[in-house]
């Protein structure tokens, strides 16, 4: 993606209101960084840019490996059953969820499905003897638990030498960490669409449901991952160090140069300059969506479920 450089943005708008680049207050530095901010961020939002929208594969927990030590309660995606497991054994490594997979037999002793819910599960009885990989709910507590070492009849649930409690495992996506954990190097922003397989490729498909929440966004299907369509989030430039190292795309640098240029002279009092300016920023903004959608010929994909 074509660049310029942040200041090269703000000399343009400082040009256009007649003030002199290198005399710049730092009051007004701050509030042309400010209105340039603003308008970058109107712009980056008002139309499916394509160097902004991402086609991106999402898991919901991190892979199983066999050099981590596991604890109660950690979930993984195993990619050889293209399913997700939680942990309930001793802590330990290198014990895989299943065995000779793929269609593997549970490895009970360290592992569970990962699954949202247990509702079907029997109530703990206190004279029954219960199987390596029985799962029941405790009534005490209103939790369900697998059991993974042999116990005799009577060991309550809550014992953590045989049992291990199971958490809802819900399908979940961050916007701001990977599922390892680790702070995502590009956030997603608005999310699009979801899908299960890649759309790019495969046109006929059904969205799972899904719902948007505050932080991500929540799959309210049984899916091993699934595909987000999401533009990238932009960015706020909130500090003169952050705005000045920022590499600012060419396609909105005379939008925002005009569009910060009248709010600045509207400060000023030039109102009805300002104005003008103002217009003549989403004159610029037209050109730009019109060049995408006419010159570029890119328009984003519409998928119709097939029947």
């Amino acid at each position: 993606m074509r660049t310029v450089t942040y200041d090269y943005v703000l000399q343009r708008a400082c040009e256009l209101t007649g003030r002199v680049f290198s005399s710049l207050t730092t009051e007004e530095s701050n509030l042309f960084r400010t209105f340039i901010s603003m308008s970058l961020r109107s712009a980056w939002e008002c139309f499916n840019w394509p160097e902004q929208t991402v086609y991106q594969q999402e898991y919901f927990a991190a892979n199983y490996s066999a050099a981590q030590v596991y604890s109660g309660g950690m979930v993984v995606y195993y990619p050889t059953e293209q399913k997700y497991y939680q942990y309930v054994g001793a802590i330990n490594s290198n014990n895989p969820p299943t065995l000779n997979g793929p269609g593997g037999t549970l490895n009970s002793q360290f592992w569970a499905l990962a699954q949202p819910s247990y509702g079907s599960t029997a109530t703990w009885d206190t004279t029954t003897v219960y199987n390596i990989g029985d799962i029941v709910l405790y009534p005490e507590d209103q939790e369900y638990y697998q059991l993974f070492a042999t116990a005799s009849a009577g060991t309550v649930p809550t014992n953590a030498s045989f049992w291990g409690q199971l958490n809802k495992f819900l399908r979940y996506i961050n916007q701001q960490l990977n599922p390892s954990g680790t702070t995502r190097a590009v956030e997603i922003g608005e999310t699009f669409s979801v899908w299960p397989t890649d759309p790019r490729i495969t046109w006929r498909q059904h969205e799972p449901a899904y719902t948007l929440t505050d932080y991500g966004i929540l799959i309210g299907e049984q899916l091993p991952f699934v595909w987000i369509e999401f533009r990238k989030s932009p960015p706020l430039l909130s500090t003169a160090g952050e705005a000045t190292a920022y590499a600012f795309p060419y396609r909105f640098c005379e939008v925002c140069s005009l569009k910060a240029a009248g709010q600045m002279l509207r400060v000023d009092g030039k109102i009805d300059l300002g104005n003008t300016f103002l217009e003549l920023g989403e004159v610029e903004l037209t050109k730009e969506i019109d060049k995408v959608a006419l010159q570029e010929k890119y328009v984003r994909q519409i998928i119709v479920p097939g029947r």
